[in-house]
């Protein structure tokens, strides 16, 4: 009898090859399901970006005091304490009453000063004018420092000498500009204590600020 010829078993190895054909592109697949397009990420990225820049200003304006429509003018002065002074700002804002403006104290908040964007603000950065959208506050805003510095008087002895120094910058709120850029140094108080020299130094700087640069 003849043994049937025989035949070696067939090789999975082309099977083999198939199926990790098969499975590397079931693996591509899902993996591009599963990306996302970059320039989508970007823009949903950059969307947050933004909307984490949009900062609310409102919280910073005192919305109580409104333009009366007369001319207004809101008065703010920070002192050595880095916070509005509120009987210096009410000696400023008192001046420009005397003359028939209309003048108020406390538009910006104390919180602000602390914000990056204050410093703009008081160099009359028209976006930041624009941010705050006092338009209806008031029609200037006025916003100052002053300094004061104590030493021991040489004419007399026994007396202090204070020097005040005063900056101030007036914005016109309706043209997002600064009209006055005003700078009174060296304005000096004489006492026997440092609180007599300080008053006396206020006043003469109010009295030249009443003179000379009171105008709108």
């Amino acid at each position: 009898m003849n043994n049937p010829k025989y035949q070696p078993p067939k090789s999975d190895h082309n099977n083999s090859n198939t199926s990790n054909i098969d499975n590397s592109k079931i693996a591509k697949e899902n993996i591009n399901q599963n990306q996302v397009p970059i320039d989508k990420y970007q823009d949903k990225h950059s969307s947050k970006t933004n909307e984490s820049k949009q900062e609310d200003f409102s919280s910073y304006v005192n919305s109580s005091i409104l333009n009366t429509g007369n001319t207004d003018i809101s008065v703010g002065i920070m002192d050595e304490s880095g916070s509005f002074s509120p009987s210096f700002s009410s000696n400023i804002a008192n001046i420009y009453r005397k003359i028939g403006y209309n003048a108020t104290t406390g538009l910006i908040k104390n919180s602000f000063i602390h914000n990056p964007e204050f410093k703009g603000l008081m160099e009359g950065n028209s976006d930041i004018i624009k941010k705050l959208i006092l338009v209806n506050n008031t029609d200037y805003l006025a916003l100052g420092e002053i300094k004061f510095t104590m030493r021991n008087g040489t004419l007399e002895s026994g007396t202090i000498v204070c020097t005040a120094t005063f900056s101030i910058n007036i914005i016109n709120i309706q043209n997002v500009s600064v009209v006055k850029n005003i700078s009174i140094p060296d304005i000096n108080g004489n006492g026997v204590t440092e609180s007599q020299a300080k008053e006396k130094a206020i006043q003469k700087l109010l009295y030249t600020y009443s003179n000379q640069y009171s105008s709108l």
